[in-house]
């Protein structure tokens, strides 16, 4: 069976270290090639030496939220990875990230097997 996202760059911008080393172990096992941040001043060093496929951001985080990791990212680069939104709680609809520039939202909780289908079916 062909693995669709093996290969893949993603970058993973999530707070809570328990759930980042989760997201990284199982995409890791995918094949995917994984860099993590803790917050978005991290997420932006990263992606001004780096380039990815895809960037996996939670919203809400302390300092400074993923909506505006997505703003700078739309600012300062031409063209920008898929970027995909996990939700927890948040101030925002799902209208209002896509309109943003997300590709998709994953609302928390939510299965490793869920995240790897967004990911395929944005490939």
């Amino acid at each position: 069976m062909h693995n669709y996202i093996s290969g893949k760059s993603i970058l993973i911008v999530e707070d809570e270290i328990d759930l980042l080393e989760i997201f990284e172990e199982n995409l890791v096992s995918e094949g995917c090639l994984v860099q993590k941040a803790q917050n978005v001043k991290e997420a932006i060093l990263i992606t001004k030496e780096n380039k990815f496929d895809f960037i996996l951001s939670d919203i809400r985080m302390p300092e400074s939220d993923g909506t505006e990791f997505l703003k700078y990212l739309k600012s300062n680069y031409k063209s920008i990875p898929k970027f995909i939104f996990l939700s927890g709680q948040s101030n925002f609809t799902d209208d209002e990230l896509m309109s943003m520039g997300a590709l998709d939202i994953l609302h928390k909780p939510f299965n490793l097997n869920q995240l790897i289908e967004i990911l395929k079916k944005h490939i």
